[in-house]
């Protein structure tokens, strides 16, 4: 059956809608979806504190969804006026390793921009690939001293919110207990002395408390400060570097002999003025990876018990156990955690001590633990265990290395 040239056109017509009408809804949808990446990009730079804005901030980025230009504008410090020539030396450096870094800087973040919309189906992005465009701003002395104040501003505020949720924890979950002068000893002398125990009654884990004690005159007036930390988790710490997990309690003792003024009636006050959070909130990260470690089975503590051992020729309570390796690899480094328990056998304090550690720098045996091997060990905690304890332990390993590592 024959059709018409008057019905052909019609039908024609009809088809080229409906495809210009699909090829716009499908080109609608890959826009869309562009932009909202392109958004969702936007958002991820501002939380991380980057804005738009060149006046208050030493960097400046702007996204164009359209072209997929990103611009960076690095905002340098204003032109010295050449009474230091020092400080022109360091911006012409400054200048120098811009130039000699820019374009392999600018090419790793193409790269990754474009990784990044192949991976989440960008098809607008892939027709129009992103490119960063780096460059630099002088900054006037007058918009280059309100970016100083505005950060300057800002810092103070995180100071006002770090310390008003220092304030917060400490009142409500902290608690310094016990906290009186007494005789202590330091270098075998007698000195005079602050003693007393912080207690975590909280849901946070501390990395560190900073206390101040005030010394008062006979008229319990304050005539000096000074600042300790009994908790101070640092790798730069040579002492207990034990954080003060919910529930922990630890105590303390400083000599204060040297640091007290003239005047002093050896009676102070207390008071916490710094907290800092630990990273690891709940539980610290290498015990639930030892559980899962796919060794852990093979490696058994035995035997582990508080009783009397023997340091510098005086009885001191200690823990005793074994450790016994039943896998096929040899150990070079086990740690153990004990946890002190208070007679309800709650956990209130934790010391970590490593029965096995080859190390050049070890001055105990250096021996690894072998298949088939077991090391006894003893450790003195009479000085490490909080008040409180009632002499009852757990353990747990929490972390392993093999001799090949």
């Amino acid at each position: 059956m024959s059709m018409t040239k008057s019905e052909f056109i019609p039908k024609w017509r009809y088809w080229c809608k409906r495809i210009i009408i699909s090829l716009a809804i499908i080109l609608g949808v890959v826009l869309v979806w562009h932009l909202c990446l392109s958004f969702d990009m936007s958002n991820r730079i501002r939380s991380h504190g980057v804005h738009g804005s060149a006046s208050d901030e030493m960097l400046s980025i702007s996204i164009n969804p359209l072209t997929n230009l990103i611009s960076i504008t690095i905002v340098m410090p204003p032109d010295p006026d050449g009474s230091n020539p020092f400080s022109a030396l360091g911006s012409t450096l400054v200048d120098s390793m811009f130039h000699a870094i820019g374009p392999g800087l600018t090419a790793i973040i193409d790269e990754k921009l474009n990784t990044q919309a192949r991976e989440k189906f960008d098809l607008y992005a892939m027709l129009v690939p992103y490119r960063v465009h780096l460059s630099t701003k002088k900054a006037t002395p007058e918009a280059f001293a309100k970016i100083q104040e505005e950060r300057e501003k800002r810092r103070a505020e995180e100071a006002k919110v770090k310390l008003q949720s220092i304030r917060a924890y400490a009142a409500a979950n902290l608690l310094l207990k016990n906290v009186q002068v007494s005789q202590g000893e330091r270098f075998g002398k007698t000195v005079d002395s602050v003693f007393g125990t912080i207690e975590n009654n909280g849901t946070k884990t501390l990395s560190k408390v900073t206390v101040r004690f005030y010394f008062l005159d006979s008229a319990r007036k304050r005539i000096g400060e000074k600042d300790f930390s009994p908790v101070l988790v640092s790798k730069y710490s040579f002492d207990d570097n034990t954080p003060l997990r919910p529930g922990y309690r630890k105590d303390f003792g400083y000599s204060v002999e040297d640091k007290a003024p003239s005047g002093w009636s050896k009676e102070v006050e207390a008071d916490i003025v710094d907290i800092e959070f630990s990273e690891e909130q709940d539980k610290d990260k290498s015990v639930p990876a030892m559980e899962k470690h796919p060794y852990a089975p093979n490696l058994l503590l035995k035997n582990v018990q508080v009783s009397q051992g023997e340091r510098f020729g005086k009885t001191v309570d200690s823990v005793f156990g074994t450790i016994e390796n039943n896998g096929t690899k040899t150990l070079s480094k086990v740690t153990v955690r004990f946890y002190f328990l208070d007679s309800a056998r709650k956990r209130i304090g934790e010391k970590d001590f490593s029965p096995v550690l080859v190390s050049k720098y070890s001055f105990d045996d250096n021996t690894p633990l072998r298949p088939g091997y077991r090391k006894d060990f003893g450790y003195s905690v009479e000085d490490k265990a909080p008040s409180g304890w009632v002499k009852q332990v757990e353990a747990e390993i929490v972390e392993m290395k093999f001799l090949d590592e």
